[in-house]
């Protein structure tokens, strides 16, 4: 997936953007089934862990201009 360069921008300007953008990218492989439970599941509801899928690939990039 590549973010176009002005959103990536406001993600990095405003945590809470970027949090709810992980949040609905998360949601879609939750709902699909291709996300992988936590190991530490009494961590993760303590502290509201994201579940997500496996990484499959290279790491997310902001596209230039």
């Amino acid at each position: 997936m590549t973010i176009p360069a002005h959103l990536a921008a406001a993600l990095s300007d405003n945590a809470d953007v970027l949090d709810a953008a992980v949040c609905v990218l998360a949601a879609e492989d939750f709902v699909a089934g291709r996300a992988t439970p936590p190991t530490d599941r009494s961590a993760a509801e303590r502290e509201g862990w994201i579940w997500t899928a496996p990484r499959r690939g290279p790491a997310y990039t902001a596209a230039d201009g």
